[in-house]
Parts: structure tokens; C-alpha cells; sequence
């Protein structure tokens, strides 16, 4: 079989050859086990092999014209942009069929959305992000406005909202919006932070068909998991899960820099309010002590090292902190907590009361650079500014008390926030450790070559982007500077 992909974008012509055994390949000889939404699923296994790289996954989400076209013009509308809307979900990966009737859809994203990418007789032109819930039930008009569903009884309303896939409610799903030629550089991303024991999301390659009742597209998305409470319940014991969840944009109300200034922009999203620390858990009964506690303390204790350390071993998980700004530097996103202060989750672990760094959103990770040309493959692991097209003084106070420091006295943060010396010797050397250990050609061969739908051919950049060969050798070359 040839699967043809046809991007809209510089008339990029994606091939993809689906090679399967000569014999057994009819369709009436394919065995697939149709699995109803309503029976129950073994989770775990369903999760493992959701996310397994080697797993062969195609996803339809099949729309009526008029659910799609309202989900488009509903995409941003500060009102309803979250709002869901009605899709019939199936999922075949390897030799199983789940069905997932009557799941909800919404577009996601912040600079990739376009109410323009169906229009109202469901004609298709271009793919957008989407998320799914699979866990919706559709009677008031908190979920929908338009559709709604009756039932018979409250036992069959409460086993569809307690619908689940893999243990989660939602999943999200990303075309490559940034021509990545592989597709794969931002999942090797995530995968370093996993193969180091960090917390962060999982995700996978998957074929997706949009359809409505008039057209149907179909392109490759990468899978992701939610960071949400499931995410946190999913990697803590019972009495670790209970903690403030954030998720840390550059949001209108500004960057989620760290800064003092940046606590008015605490909060829970709702209407034309999008906080830059958004929480995500405890929404009914946290008053986000924590993270004032943690923005008040690395921005107002200007004591010496040796005694701050006591204090912010007390309030930060160091050790996972220094792992997650070493592999951020070698990944080199400008669009994250260091650069642009921005794309990544807090979590209050709830025994001990420590911040977690979470990574997240990596869609520029090793070169690349298409509508945004920040060359990160050139900059220094020890650098104090942020890495911009512009390039300022680093304001975050936490970057000052870990892993920079500087002596110029045009930047006041040297003497504020004093450099804990024995954290900066350990990002030093993970920096060298990770550098040398995952900016490697024929590593990331080996992990291109798992995936059923990926290209395989790593020397083709795709866009303005750089390979992973290019990028690599000029990251390296830091270490000579």
C-alpha cells in the first residue's frame, strides 16, 4: 500500500510506504477484535501499547459538517474555544478496533488555530490540532450548546462519564505544523527526559483520518498525553497526587518568567482570563500558597549561596531541576522556562511540598527553525542571556541561583542571586554527560527507525530547519568555545 500525504505548505509531497505481508493481507482475513466503549478495558496494557513506538495506530475522527464547522468558528472564541463537540472516535492499533462513540473534540494550540481550516459544507483544507475527551457526556451546556444527549437512567450517564482510555480522559493529537521531515525530533525530545528519569508526557507517531459527511484528510499526528490530574496520579502513590498542577505559558498576561512581578498572572483560566501559571488541579480549594511561596523566595532571599541552598533544597526538587535544565540546553528549545519563559508544568509534590519541572511543547527542538529562525544550535551552556532573535540579560531568578552567574556590573542579578557553585558544577557536567550521549547521528537513527509511519531519512531537514547531523556537530562544537 502507498500512503500519500500531500502538505499543504511549499507544496511538500510527504510518501509514506505501509509494506505488509503478501500473504494474509485481504481485508476479510484481518482478525481485528471490535472492542464497545463501554466495556472495560485492561488500562495498563492499553496505555503501554497507546505509547508504544513499534505500535501500527490509525486513528478516524469522524464529524458531522455541522460539529466540525462549529468547532472551527468556535476555535477562538474566548468563550467557547474549549468548548467540546461531538465525534465518533476509532481507533485501530495492530490487530484491534476500539470504538469510542459520541467522544468530544475541541482544536488546541495557541498560534496554530485557524477557524478557516474546514468550512461549513465539512470541505477539509488543512489539519489543525485537536483534543479529544473521550469521557463526555453532552447534557447541559457546559459541554455543548447545540448537541445534547438524553439517557435513560443516571447509572448509563455515569458509565459514559466515567469513560476512560488508558486510565485518562483526554488525549491530544499535533500535525506537524513546523515540517519537522521525520516527524520524530520532538518525541526523541521527550524521550531523552523519560531515559533520564524526569517526569514528562508520553507520546507516539500515529496516521489520522479526519472525516466528515462530504470529505475526509488524512496525515500523520503525533500523540500526546495530557498533563493533567490522571498524568500526576499515573506517576505518584496516593499520597504524592494531591498537589497544585501548573501549566506555565506565555500567556497575554505575560511570561511565566519567575519574576516577582509575574504573580498577579496566577490563576484558573476562565473567559479572557489565561494566566501565565494556569492551574490545572485543586481549582475549588488551593490558594496557590506554594507558588507564591516558591516565586517570593528565589526572588526576594538574597543571602549567600551556602545558606540560600539550605533554603531552596527545601522548596525544589534540585536534583530533577538541574537534570531538566541540562537536557533543555542540549534539546535547545527557545521556546521554553529558559528563552522565551514559557511551555512548562509545575508541580507541588503533595508530601513534601517541592516544585517539579515538567517539560513541554518541543515543536523547536534540534534546528528547528521554520517561521522563527532562533539559532540555538550556537549557544553556550553557561550563556546569561535568554536566547531570543534578541538577545537580554536572563531575568529568571531561578536560572541566577543554579547555573549562571556573571561578574558585569551592569546586571544587578550577580550580586542579588549569588550562584550556588555545586549546582553549577553538576549542570556543567550533565550538560557534557547528555550532550555527548543524545546529540548522536546514528542513536537517533535507531530511534527514527521503530516507528511504523515516521521518514526515515534523517538528512532531509524539511522547511527552514537544520538535520539533526548539522545541529548536533555545531552543539558540540559549544564545548570548544
Amino acid at each position: 500500500y502507498i500512503y500519500e500525504d500531500f502538505y499543504m505548505k511549499k507544496n511538500i509531497l510527504y510518501c509514506f510506504l505501509l509494506l505488509l505481508p503478501l500473504t494474509g493481507c485481504n481485508n476479510n482475513e484481518i482478525d481485528y477484535k471490535e472492542i464497545n466503549c463501554y466495556d472495560d478495558l485492561n488500562h495498563d496494557n492499553f496505555y503501554n501499547e497507546f505509547y508504544d513506538y513499534t505500535s501500527d495506530i490509525e486513528m478516524t475522527l469522524k464529524f458531522t459538517n455541522e460539529s466540525i464547522y462549529r468547532l472551527a468558528q468556535y476555535s477562538d472564541n474566548d468563550y467557547k474555544k474549549e468548548m467540546y463537540h461531538p465525534v465518533d472516535l476509532t481507533i485501530k492499533m495492530n490487530d484491534k478496533t476500539y470504538v469510542f462513540n459520541d467522544a468530544g473534540a475541541r482544536m488546541k494550540g495557541n498560534t496554530s488555530r485557524n477557524r478557516y481550516f474546514v468550512d461549513k459544507h465539512g470541505k477539509i483544507y488543512a489539519p489543525v490540532h485537536f483534543k479529544i475527551n473521550v469521557s463526555q457526556t453532552f447534557d447541559d451546556e457546559e459541554d455543548n450548546d447545540y448537541f445534547f444527549k438524553t439517557y435513560e437512567s443516571e447509572e448509563e450517564r455515569n458509565l459514559l462519564k466515567k469513560r476512560r482510555i488508558g486510565d485518562a480522559k483526554k488525549f491530544d493529537i499535533k500535525y506537524n505544523k513546523n515540517e519537522d521531515y521525520s516527524f520524530t525530533k520532538q518525541i526523541y525530545a521527550y524521550n531523552c527526559y523519560e531515559s533520564e528519569g524526569l517526569i514528562v508526557q508520553k507520546n507516539n507517531l500515529i496516521k489520522v483520518n479526519i472525516v466528515t459527511e462530504s470529505d475526509s484528510y488524512t496525515t500523520l499526528y503525533e500523540l500526546q498525553e495530557c498533563i493533567d490530574e490522571e498524568f500526576i496520579e499515573r506517576r505518584f502513590n496516593k499520597e504524592s497526587s494531591s498537589g497544585d498542577l501548573y501549566k506555565c505559558t506565555y500567556s497575554a498576561t505575560g511570561p511565566a518568567s519567575l519574576k516577582y512581578d509575574s504573580m498577579y498572572a496566577i490563576g484558573i483560566e476562565k473567559g479572557t482570563f489565561h494566566p501565565s501559571y494556569d492551574l490545572k488541579t485543586n481549582k475549588k480549594s488551593s490558594d496557590h500558597s506554594l507558588l507564591k511561596n516558591f516565586i517570593t523566595t528565589i526572588n526576594n532571599d538574597t543571602s549567600s549561596s551556602d545558606k540560600f541552598k539550605t533554603t531552596l533544597d527545601n522548596i525544589l526538587d534540585v536534583e530533577s531541576f538541574l537534570k531538566f535544565s541540562a537536557l533543555s540546553w542540549v534539546i535547545g528549545n527557545p521556546d521554553d522556562l529558559r528563552n522565551n519563559y514559557n511551555n512548562y508544568y509545575m508541580y507541588f509534590e503533595s508530601v513534601n511540598n517541592k516544585a517539579i519541572f515538567i517539560p513541554y511543547d518541543f515543536d523547536r527542538c534540534f534546528g528547528i527553525m521554520k517561521d522563527w529562525p532562533v539559532q540555538m544550535q550556537h549557544i553556550p551552556y553557561y550563556t546569561t542571556k535568554q536566547n531570543l532573535i534578541e538577545r537580554y540579560w536572563q531575568e529568571n531568578p531561578l536560572m541566577w541561583r543554579t547555573i549562571i552567574s556573571t561578574n558585569d556590573a551592569l546586571v544587578p542579578y550577580s550580586i542579588n542571586w549569588p550562584v550556588i557553585k555545586e549546582y553549577q558544577e553538576t549542570y556543567k557536567n550533565l550538560c557534557v554527560e547528555y550532550a555527548n550521549k543524545y546529540l548522536d547521528v546514528n542513536k537517533y537513527q535507531e530511534f527514527v527507525n521503530q516507528f511504523v509511519y515516521a521518514q526515515k531519512d534523517i538528512s532531509i531537514p524539511g522547511a527552514d530547519n537544520l538535520t539533526f547531523a548539522s545541529y548536533c556537530e555545531s552543539k558540540l562544537d559549544t564545548f570548544n568555545m
